[in-house]
């Protein structure tokens, strides 16, 4: 148990040490937490949350992976094939999602039997839900459709500047 001291407050037990309280900010710790809320408040602002989050995930990644690949290699070069490694398999899925995609709608009209199929299958689930939660859900595919569509006019401002024209021609036709 720890001991009384002689004013009164209580010394730490045998072996253990106290650190010092920090009761000054040093400036360039308060330059940088300003820094970094600031950098914080323009990332929200710019809607930029989404990339800051994957880049970050990125750093993690080749950090955990860095150091399986030192044990071979030297640390410079395993950093590198790390990086390596990490991007050839993203770009390895991206690609196989994108022939993914392609192949599903180029698959002629039995895939959007299918698509329509599982449509209903959703539709048919309606009948399972609660009857204060089917009020906020669409009545049909067309009032689906219709609130999309209705949602994208709304938006073409926002989309675009962003977005190619042959992107927003799409989105026109939809």
């Amino acid at each position: 148990m720890a001991s009384q001291s002689k004013n009164g407050s209580q010394s730490p037990p045998d072996g253990l040490q106290l650190r010092a309280v920090i009761t000054e900010l040093p400036p360039f710790r308060l330059a940088a937490w300003l820094l970094a809320i600031g950098v914080l408040f323009l990332v929200m602002a710019l809607h930029m949350l989404t990339g800051l989050l994957a880049g970050l995930l990125v750093y993690e990644l080749v950090r955990a992976l860095t150091p399986f690949v030192q044990r071979r290699l030297t640390s410079e070069r395993a950093h590198l094939i790390s990086v390596v490694f990490l991007s050839a398999i993203i770009i390895g899925l991206l690609t196989l999602v994108i022939f993914g995609l392609v192949a599903f709608f180029h698959g002629g009209p039995d895939r959007l039997q299918l698509l329509q199929a599982k449509l209903m299958v959703v539709d048919q689930a309606r009948t399972q839900l609660p009857a204060w939660l089917q009020r906020y859900l669409p009545d049909n595919v067309d009032d689906i459709r219709q609130i999309i569509s209705d949602w994208l006019q709304s938006h073409s401002g926002e989309v675009q500047p962003k977005v190619d024209p042959s992107v927003q021609t799409n989105i026109c036709i939809v």
